[in-house]
C-alpha cells in the first residue's frame, strides 16, 4: 500500500473502510452460494447425469463454486492485510497478505468466465429446444456434447488469462516496513499493456457479446411460446375471439407480481413446464446482466483511462470498483439454487428425497 496518502484522490484509509465492508457482504454472500452450489451439485448428481441439459447445469454449479472460493480466499487475505495496518506491523505473516488478496482477485476471473460460457450455453440450448425441439432435442440432450463445451471453455478461460498471470508472481522481496524479506507481489512492467489486450477481448466484449444472445434467447423463447400456445389453444377452442386472447398473453402476464403468479384462463402451455423453462432462463438472463453490467463498464473505463490501474495514480479508486465488481459477480454465481427449486419439480423432488 502507498503512503502517499495526501496525492491521491481516495486515501489509503478510506480504501480499507470501504473495501472491508464489501468484504464482509462478500465473504457472507460467498459462503451461502457455496453451501447452495454444492447442493445443486449433489441433487444433480441424484438426478442422474443422463442429459447435457442436467449436466451443464451440475458444472455452471461446480465453476461458480470455484469462483466464490477464490472470493472468500481473496476477503480473508484482504482481512490479513488489515490486521497487519492496524498493529502498524507489529505482527506480519510470513506471506504478504496484500499480494495473495491481488492474486485471488486476478485467478477468480477463469471460473468466473466459464460460468458465464456455460450459461450463454444453456440458454441457447434451451431456446433451440422451444424453437426446433424435434431438430434440437436430442443435441440439448447429448451429455459429451456438455461435457465438450465445458472443456473447450476451460482452455479457453485458462490461456485466455494466462498471459496475466504469468507477469505476476509471489516472489522473496525485502519489506522495508518490517526490516525483512518475505513472499511478495511482484508484477512485470509489460503485464499492464497485456492485460489492455486479454480485457478488451474477454472481458468487455465477450460478455457484452454473451448479453445479446441471452436476450436474443429470451426474447425468441417468449415469442415463440406465445404463439405456439395460441394456435393450440385456439384450435382447442374455436370460437374463442383470437384478438382478446392474444392481448390475455402480454409478457407482463407471464410474469406477473406475488412470485409470478398464473394468469386468468391461461393456455396448458404457459402454466407447464414451458413457462417454468422461460422463467428460469428469464431470471438467469436478468440477473446476469446486472450483474455483468458493472465489470464490462470498469474494463472499458480501465482502458479508456491508463492510470486506473493496480499500480498506478487512481490505484485505490480502482481496486475499490474492482471490490464492487466482485461483489456483483458474487451475488451472480450465489442464488441459482434458489431458482433451480422455483422452476424445476424434477430438481424440488430430488433435492427434498436427499
Amino acid at each position: 500500500m502507498s503512503n502517499i496518502t495526501n496525492l491521491l484522490l481516495m486515501t489509503d484509509d478510506e480504501y480499507l473502510i470501504l473495501e472491508g465492508l464489501m468484504c464482509l457482504i462478500r465473504s457472507g454472500l460467498a459462503l451461502l452460494g457455496i453451501v447452495g452450489n454444492t447442493i445443486n451439485v449433489l441433487t444433480f448428481i441424484s438426478m442422474g447425469l443422463k442429459d447435457g441439459i442436467t449436466t451443464s447445469f451440475m458444472l455452471l454449479s461446480m465453476s461458480d463454486t470455484l469462483y466464490l472460493i477464490t472470493v472468500v480466499s481473496r476477503d480473508a487475505a484482504f482481512a490479513f492485510m488489515v490486521s497487519e495496518i492496524l498493529s502498524d506491523y507489529k505482527k506480519w505473516y510470513p506471506v504478504e497478505p496484500y499480494g495473495v488478496y491481488i492474486y485471488f482477485g486476478n485467478a477468480g476471473r477463469i471460473p468466473y468466465v466459464l460460468s458465464y460460457l456455460i450459461t450463454t450455453m444453456i440458454a441457447i440450448l434451451r431456446c433451440l429446444c422451444v424453437v426446433w425441439p424435434i431438430r434440437f432435442k436430442s443435441l440439448a440432450f447429448s451429455k459429451k456434447l456438455a461435457l465438450a463445451s465445458a472443456s473447450l471453455f476451460t482452455f479457453f478461460a485458462v490461456m485466455s488469462y494466462l498471459p496475466v498471470l504469468m507477469l505476476m508472481d509471489m516472489i522473496i522481496q525485502f519489506d522495508t516496513k518490517l526490516n525483512t524479506s518475505r513472499p511478495a507481489l511482484w508484477m512485470s512492467p509489460l503485464r499492464e499493456k497485456v492485460k489492455d489486450v486479454v480485457w478488451t477481448a474477454r472481458s468487455a466484449v465477450l460478455p457484452f457479446i454473451t448479453q445479446v444472445i441471452m436476450i436474443s434467447c429470451v426474447v425468441t423463447m417468449n415469442k415463440h411460446l406465445k404463439s405456439s400456445s395460441s394456435f393450440r389453444h385456439l384450435h382447442d377452442n374455436p370460437s374463442l375471439n383470437s384478438i382478446s386472447y392474444l392481448a390475455t398473453l402480454t409478457f407482463s402476464n407471464v410474469f406477473r407480481k406475488k412470485t409470478f403468479q398464473q394468469p386468468k384462463n391461461p393456455s396448458p402451455e404457459l402454466t407447464g413446464k414451458e413457462l417454468q423453462v422461460l422463467h428460469q432462463v428469464l431470471i438467469i438472463t436478468s440477473v446476469y446482466i446486472v450483474c455483468n453490467t458493472p465489470t464490462i463498464l470498469i474494463n472499458i473505463t480501465s482502458l479508456l483511462e491508463r492510470k486506473l490501474s493496480i499500480d498506478l495514480y487512481y490505484r485505490n479508486i480502482y481496486l475499490s470498483v474492482t471490490g464492487c465488481k466482485h461483489l456483483f459477480q458474487t451475488i451472480n454465481c450465489s442464488f441459482s439454487v434458489l431458482v433451480y427449486y422455483k422452476y424445476s419439480s424434477r430438481y424440488r423432488h430430488h433435492f427434498i428425497l436427499n
